[in-house]
């Protein structure tokens, strides 16, 4: 899960720095705001996914 995680926030990073830094369209594209509000909703979720479970250590066992 991690791993799809990773790979769907890096995919919505590029599209931000396309559809805000790079412009590839003469006009306002369509979505320009979803993409900026989906980032930190994936990365938290990349985060929290990383995360060890409460009540486990680093090390694999129960505190």
């Amino acid at each position: 899960m991690p791993l799809l995680l990773s790979l769907e926030t890096l995919k919505q990073a590029v599209a931000v720095v396309i559809l805000w830094f790079y412009k590839p369209l003469p006009v306002a594209a369509p979505g320009k705001y979803g993409a900026v509000v989906l980032l930190p909703v994936l990365a938290l979720g990349l985060f929290l996914s990383l995360r060890a479970p409460p009540g486990q250590s680093d090390d694999g066992r129960r505190t």
